[in-house]
């Protein structure tokens, strides 16, 4: 859709002549995904709410360990630092409570 001369949007910040959609590039994620489906890239299973709460933990370790490789080569994001603070703030209040519990 591309409004007409003098009709811009100011609430959207859209300019007169620019379209509101390119819909060849918001076709591209979507045939990705069909293209990885019909693949068998991905499987879809029904997991017990025990099974998926075992599955949130093992991704926040992983989410925890990857902050923590960031700090250590001064990679971290600016999203990192402003969740977690910075570097030594994370380990007190994170990476320390993470790894005390590790098994083994």
């Amino acid at each position: 859709m591309v409004l007409p001369q003098g009709a811009a949007s100011k609430s959207r910040g859209v300019s007169p002549g620019i379209p509101l959609r390119q819909p060849g590039i918001s076709r591209i994620p979507h045939d990705a995904i069909e293209y990885a489906l019909s693949q068998d890239a991905a499987a879809y299973r029904d997991i017990s709410p025990k099974d998926y709460r075992l599955f949130q933990l093992a991704d926040y370790i992983c989410g925890i360990e990857l902050t923590a490789t960031k700090y250590d080569r001064n990679t971290a994001t600016r999203t990192d630092q402003a969740f977690f603070g910075g570097s030594s703030s994370f380990k007190k209040n994170h990476l320390k409570k993470i790894r005390k519990k590790l098994l083994g």
